[in-house]
């Protein structure tokens, strides 16, 4: 790769070392799992902070529309359009360009976002008439409207981050998101009870905790976003460029999170709790997702359009095997061991009685929530490992500047799930939709492969195969292990929250143990470079 020196000549440098794709990982997985575990606190400090089911139902359902605006203005275009067009640009010629247009691509969708925002200030109300109940409606409406400045402040924060990451810079985006989450924690604790007064200056605590991830991340960024000039030449090719390669990557994640807000809505003809069950069940499948794998993602993509950038199909081809094998190493075991303590888990991250409930006790019903969250769990778990290939092939396509085929398999992801939601509701079947769930992304990872490599063929998968097969062994080695385990683990008693708690978690960790030096002992490489890995 060439860069430009401040005398004007050029001078190579190389794309990236061995080992600094898996250090980069090590460090967005230890900013990600910090990420999760704050963001799993919140998930459950709302529910002990509310109590009432009323105003915890007002509180979920008043993020839905923010959630929703920021996937459809901001959201995969940081991923498709950005961070590539930054990270091929970086050390060449067209540096300069490249930022001018990425600054009127910021300056439009500020613009767009805060022209939304005020348009969703008048029209909250008949929107989320569609989807809250009408006694709860006017109090949602007040939590969505008060939660709005917070999409426009997590919009500067995570371009700020795609900037960070286009410059490889994944130490300065790590802990940003834990920190975010600490100070929703904070809002909760300090701001929160079972009063509705209380739960809207939560809203505008989560407001201002988002604000202040911006100002963390901006600070951070000070010394790279120095070029940045907001303009509105929104006529330069660069720039509609730009846009073209973003319109589908916002399209296919909003489409995403409409199928959230739409497998929630069959849950209303299902029996009380189901709603709450599903809830549970989705947060807790994307722990391991959330954190392996979108942070081997984020460490992939600048490298990949890196690669792609100076035409050399055969390390990015290099690039997108060792994505793909980090992220099974993962994704493989954790679908396996969720689902062996899916009941477990369930109890024991949402269940805060330091006893279980008899049959006939109060906190029956809500103890059978949970149960019934472990149920629809189990087939989330398959999709741990389909999401995780979807995830990097549509990086992968990112890095080509190719948007339109993961927007299309996003629809058909949505068309099937919705299809085979269908069904599940008229059987009045809640595991059935994780399970529509986990067949439509069964089918779109298959899909997006065939696709792929059929389109780009000098990047193909080295030697894959013969890692499935000793992928397939050591797994065979960890399911034996497991049908032992939790065999001889149901006889431990349940004491109280913590020592639950530290049980699931021991038992967890052993397992992967068992996993990982089952892969060692049949020759998976990637195992065997760990302890070369600071070397």
């Amino acid at each position: 790769m060439k860069i430009i020196l401040d005398n004007g000549k050029t001078a190579d440098r190389p794309l990236i070392r061995s080992n600094s794709f898996k250090k980069a990982t090590i460090i967005l997985i230890i900013g990600l799992l910090l990420s999760k575990v704050t963001g799993q606190a919140r998930e459950v400090l709302y529910g002990v902070v509310l109590q009432k089911p009323y105003l915890t139902d007002a509180y979920v359902q008043g993020f839905l529309i923010p959630d929703f605006i920021y996937e459809l203005l901001i959201g995969g275009s940081i991923q498709a359009a950005l961070i590539p067009t930054l990270a091929q640009a970086l050390g060449t010629e067209q540096e300069k360009k490249a930022w001018y247009d990425v600054s009127t691509f910021i300056s439009f969708f500020s613009i767009l976002m805060f022209i939304c925002l005020l348009l969703l200030e008048i029209f909250t109300q008949p929107i989320l008439s569609l989807i809250s109940k009408s006694e709860n409606l006017t109090l949602t409406v007040q939590v969505a409207r008060r939660l709005f400045p917070q999409t426009f402040f997590m919009m500067g924060a995570g371009l700020t981050i795609g900037i960070l990451n286009a410059h490889k810079l994944f130490t300065k985006t790590a802990l940003g998101p834990g920190l975010y989450n600490i100070f929703v924690c904070l809002s909760l604790i300090l701001l929160g009870a079972a009063s509705e007064k209380a739960l809207l200056q939560v809203a505008w605590g989560i407001s201002g905790s988002a604000a202040v991830y911006f100002i963390w991340q901006l600070f951070l960024a000070r010394r790279v976003i120095t070029p940045l000039r907001l303009n509105l030449h929104f006529s330069r090719p660069g720039f509609r460029r730009l846009l073209l390669l973003a319109l589908p990557t916002l399209f296919s994640a909003s489409i995403a999170q409409l199928g959230n807000i739409i497998l929630q809505a069959y849950t209303k003809t299902m029996p009380a709790g189901s709603a709450t069950a599903l809830r549970y069940a989705s947060t807790v499948w994307m722990l391991p997702y959330g954190i392996f794998t979108v942070a081997i993602g984020q460490v992939m993509l600048p490298t990949l359009s890196t690669c792609i950038g100076h035409n050399d199909p055969i390390k990015a081809g290099r690039m997108l095997n060792k994505a793909l094998r980090l992220v099974l190493l993962f994704a493989l075991p954790s679908a396996l061991i969720f689902y062996a303590y899916r009941t477990e888990i369930m109890v024991g991250i949402f269940w805060w009685k330091n006893y279980l409930p008899a049959s006939a006790a109060a906190n029956r019903e809500y103890y059978d929530i949970l149960v019934n969250a472990g149920r629809i769990l189990q087939f989330y778990c398959p999709a741990i490992i389909f999401q995780s290939v979807i995830y990097i092939y549509n990086f992968a396509f990112y890095a080509h500047s190719i948007t339109v085929i993961p927007l299309v398999n996003a629809a058909v992801s949505l068309l099937l799930t919705l299809g085979l939601g269908y069904i599940a509701e008229q059987r009045q079947e809640i595991s059935g939709l994780s399970l529509a769930f986990a067949v439509s992304t069964l089918f779109i990872a298959l899909l997006l492969q065939a696709l792929y490599h059929h389109r780009f063929k000098p990047e193909k998968l080295r030697n894959f195969a013969y890692f499935i097969w000793q992928n397939w062994v050591a797994l065979t080695i960890l399911a034996l292990y497991l049908l032992v385990e939790v065999h001889v683990s149901a006889r431990i008693p349940y004491v109280n929250k913590l020592f639950s708690l530290a049980v699931i978690g021991a038992r967890a960790l052993v397992a992967y143990a068992v996993y990982l030096v089952a892969a060692y002992l049949v020759g998976i490489k990637e195992i065997k470079e760990i302890r070369h890995l600071w070397h």
